[in-house]
């Protein structure tokens, strides 16, 4: 059995290695004597080899700039890709319409591959989210996916935008669960040292509005830390470009914190190390979906900042909607109650990974 997986990014990004690399190994526990393979979008996605797959050029190259990027998803039209038993589009961003406008490149991309791909082998998205789109690019991309076999959405919006536009779909959580230590959050009594991820969620809109939207976020959550713990350990979860990284945010999260303060670069470690990592918090704060995925695989109490509608609608599949609120929302009351109610208890995590792999 030969299996591609799709649309991958890059391993600096921990959340999409993590879908990755769950992937891989769920595929070759399944699959013992299966090959897969994994297109190389970027460079340091070679990382993969050491995990025993093979890296491939990719049907839609990503090397070009400008005008030029879109040359290359026109000229992919004129391949035939070669045909697998099952192709994986693996998941995470890119499926949201771009800050700059509609037929955002890193969009179209994805949408053509799959297209591409879906015209020769079986082909699915796992795990996906869907969203925000805007009409035009709706449109787009719902016809690109026209030929795919299944669409397996990790919330109910996205699900729901499926379902709306013919493309068969199934609701499940994201594969990375499938790294789950625990079914359910432990609400220690006690709350003294916290964990937290930032973001710069500036990629998703270049409005004014942005930029005050991340002076309150750093604010509320900068208070909420002064005032309730001892310790306070940032955790910077992505970090692939200048230009992509929580890096920045993250220093300067550090500067407004004045309790004792850790930063620590986990776009290098492994899921597992992650896992346990985090683990050591008492509770965690996650701006990035993944790094809340990966607190609530090891049991840690876990609130969730959206800065897209999917960790939303993660926390609603999982049973606990109460622990989400989006970014633009964050306000100390939110933080308070949390703080606040459920000291002791456990609260079980509705999950259930669909098998698709």
């Amino acid at each position: 059995m030969q299996i591609l997986l799709i649309n991958g990014y890059s391993t600096k990004n921990r959340g999409d290695f993590g879908i990755v690399l769950t992937t891989i190994e769920r595929l070759k526990s399944k699959y013992a004597n299966c090959q897969v393979f994994v297109e190389k979008n970027y460079e340091d996605m070679i990382e993969y080899e050491q995990y025993g797959v093979t890296v491939v050029e990719p049907l839609v190259k990503n090397d070009k700039t400008g005008w030029r990027k879109y040359v290359s998803i026109l000229s992919a039209f004129s391949k035939t890709p070669k045909k697998y038993d099952l192709v994986i589009s693996v998941g995470g961003g890119y499926l949201y319409s771009s800050k700059w406008g509609i037929g955002g490149f890193g969009l179209m991309r994805v949408a053509a591959s799959i297209y591409l791909h879906s015209e020769v082998s079986k082909t699915v998205m796992y795990p996906q989210s869907a969203g925000p789109l805007r009409k035009i690019d709706s449109m787009i991309v719902s016809r690109l996916l026209s030929k795919l076999d299944t669409f397996y959405a990790r919330d109910r919006k996205s699900y729901d935008w499926c379902v709306k536009n013919g493309i068969s779909s199934i609701l499940t959580n994201d594969t990375v669960f499938l790294n789950a230590r625990k079914r359910e959050m432990d609400c220690k009594v006690s709350l003294k040292t916290a964990g937290i991820t930032l973001i710069d969620h500036s990629f998703t809109n270049s409005s004014a509005i942005i930029e005050k939207e991340k002076i309150n976020y750093l604010s509320v959550l900068a208070n909420y830390i002064n005032i309730n713990f001892e310790e306070c350990n940032i955790y910077i979860q992505v970090d692939h470009s200048e230009v992509d990284t929580d890096k920045y945010i993250s220093e300067e999260f550090q500067k407004m914190i004045s309790v004792k303060t850790k930063l620590t670069n986990v776009s290098t470690m492994n899921t597992e190390d992650i896992i346990s990592l985090y683990q050591q918090n008492d509770i965690f704060i996650a701006s990035r979906m993944h790094s809340a995925i990966f607190a609530l695989c090891s049991g840690v109490e876990t609130i969730g900042i959206a800065y897209q509608p999917k960790t939303i609608g993660m926390y609603k599949l999982l049973g606990i909607p109460e622990y989400s609120i989006s970014l633009a929302d964050l306000n100390e009351n939110f933080l308070t109650k949390i703080h606040r109610d459920n000291r002791g208890k456990k609260l079980n995590l509705d999950i259930n990974i669909w098998e698709v792999l």
